[in-house]
């Protein structure tokens, strides 16, 4: 094989068997997924309509991943018309989806996108020793507070019934708002008060009484007893208000927001309004609240192990997806590494997503893609194919307006990361939500990158898919490595090569009975190196990527 040589267009088809139908998709050795006995590379677009397919194979993609938008009664349509197209369809296993299990379009079935999400049960109030009484603060008998002036909208778990009473503004309000709830106190003591709110140290303090006696205001300073994020810059958290003494049966408690927020001091005071509280809390105990949080996942393993039982006594024979969040890898985890055992159990195929540039804003993150590939290869075990789903644009929901997307150059190291690291198949996540949503929208520079890297992968498929050379090692100096993967090849040893680090550096490949005065093709760049000792060395830019065949 003559890698690199042929024609753009002509190298892009060689990711696609020469004709569908499919008549048998499996596991082969190396990691690869077969399509009728032959290795094939998947190279998909996450989650994209059908009027997008023609565009999407254009960039060189063989495969869609989903139902076109994620619509699971649209399968047979989404198989057909990717039929048409001559390529492959990756579609939700269930059992409307089942009658398409011999489509000859349908590579594989995948489970529900990220089962292992995490998440917190929903908020239980605490169990306290001595008589209780618990307020919904968005639930007053009387309220002047403002409505659609919310600063966290959706419902949230870890509120108690799922919302809060809450309100922000530019400018004080005059007078004050202010809200009235009614209350039975069980017995005669002494209660101290609490509220489940936003932290005081940003927030407005909350001015209060009882039974329309004197005003006390919570301290600025109230420490913040066991906070729990539920939103972008948004948490809640236990405060100690004060003590009041209470006769059994019917009171009032009064509560109010005016003053300006506290900008992370007591004695720094903002001019806008901030303000929001979960619950209200009087108790004869003297002891701090404490509230369950236990994190979970979307969908348990237990659930997907059930689900895997159901795929194979319904289709034993095609291989089902499973794709995570980067929670497995240990900066992200969240959920016990067993969980993540447990998955990977459950599946023929898995996968995850990670966008260092696009969700976090993070592009000196960027090598984690080959330490999570690594890290997941690791946990699936020998054999089991590991895809990875990577970042091709900007405007995620969770970054800043103005962040960039990653860089062709960024684009091609972050797929090379991968492959190196034994991923086997890859996918792109094209999604915008900035300024508006849009299932696909590619800067132009990456659909070009895109068309190149996608032909680049097409074509040494065979090869990657193949078997290893061992003992092929890659000498670097600095804190992130160079790192290689070696493989066998009719036509010689090919060694794919990408640096992790943003610097220009040397590095010194050594190859098992390479012997001096070897020439060594990099492949797409119209030059040639010269063993010595066994070794060669190459210059390489920052995340740059070098391709090596070395034959006769």
């Amino acid at each position: 094989m003559r890698a690199l040589g042929l024609p753009l267009a002509a190298a892009m088809l060689l990711g696609l068997p020469a004709a569908l139908p499919a008549a048998e998709v499996s596991i082969g050795p190396n990691r690869a997924v077969l399509v009728d006995g032959e290795p094939f590379f998947p190279l998909f677009m996450w989650l994209q309509p059908t009027r997008l397919i023609d565009y999407h194979k254009d960039l060189g993609v063989n495969c869609l991943m989903g139902e076109g938008a994620n619509d699971q009664s649209q399968g047979p349509a989404f198989l057909d018309a990717l039929e048409a197209a001559g390529m492959y369809g990756i579609v939700h296993f269930s059992e409307a989806n089942l009658p398409l299990a011999d489509h000859p379009a349908l590579l594989t079935w995948m489970f529900g996108d990220e089962p292992d999400l995490a998440g917190q049960t929903p908020f239980v109030p605490p169990t306290l020793d001595g008589a209780t009484v618990v307020l919904e603060a968005e639930s007053p008998q009387a309220s002047t507070f403002p409505e659609g002036r919310s600063w966290l909208v959706k419902q949230h778990a870890q509120l108690s019934g799922g919302s809060w009473l809450h309100v922000t503004q530019d400018n004080l309000p005059e007078p004050a708002y202010t809200a009235i709830y009614e209350l039975e106190a069980p017995e005669a003591g002494t209660y101290v008060l609490w509220d489940r709110g936003f932290m005081k140290q940003w927030g407005s303090p909350t001015r209060w009484r009882i039974d329309a006696g004197e005003w006390q205001t919570c301290p600025r300073d109230a420490k913040t007893i066991e906070g729990r994020k539920v939103g972008s810059n948004q948490s809640v958290g236990w405060h100690r208000y004060g003590e009041v003494d209470l006769a059994t049966g019917g009171h009032t408690l009064e509560i109010a927001a005016g003053d300006g927020r506290t900008l992370g001091k007591p004695d720094q005071v903002g001019t806008d309004l901030l303000f929001g509280v979960d619950l209200f809390l009087l108790t004869t105990s003297q002891a701090e609240p404490s509230t369950p949080y236990i994190t979970v996942p979307r969908t348990s393993a237990e659930a997907i192990a059930e689900q895997y039982a159901a795929k194979l006594a319904a289709d034993p024979d095609r291989p089902l997806y499973l794709n995570l969040t980067c929670g497995f890898f240990e900066p992200y985890r969240k959920l016990p590494p067993e969980m993540y055992d447990a998955y990977c159990a459950a599946t023929d195929l898995v996968g995850y997503d990670h966008y260092p540039i696009y969700g976090w804003g993070r592009p000196d993150k960027i090598h984690e893609i080959a330490q999570a590939t690594a890290a997941l290869r690791k946990i699936a075990g020998e054999g089991k194919p590991v895809w990875a789903i990577l970042e091709v644009t900007n405007g995620g929901q969770w970054v800043r307006d103005d962040m960039r997307p990653p860089t062709p150059e960024e684009v091609r190291a972050e797929v090379w990361m991968a492959i190196v690291n034994g991923a086997t198949g890859i996918g792109y996540f094209p999604h915008v939500w900035k300024p508006e949503y849009q299932q696909s929208r590619i800067p132009p520079e990456n659909e070009e990158a895109l068309r190149r890297i996608n032909a680049e992968i097409a074509e040494l498929a065979p090869v990657i898919l193949g078997d290893p050379v061992e003992g092929v090692v890659c000498e670097s100096e600095g804190e992130l490595p160079v790192e290689v993967l070696a493989k066998q090849s009719p036509d010689g040893t090919y060694v794919f090569a990408v640096n992790l680090l943003r610097a220009e550096r040397q590095a010194r490949v050594v190859v098992p009975n390479l012997q001096t005065g070897a020439r060594i093709e990099v492949l797409g760049e119209n030059r040639a190196l010269t063993a010595e000792e066994g070794a060669f060395e190459d210059s390489f830019g920052e995340l740059g990527v070098h391709l090596y065949r070395v034959g006769d």
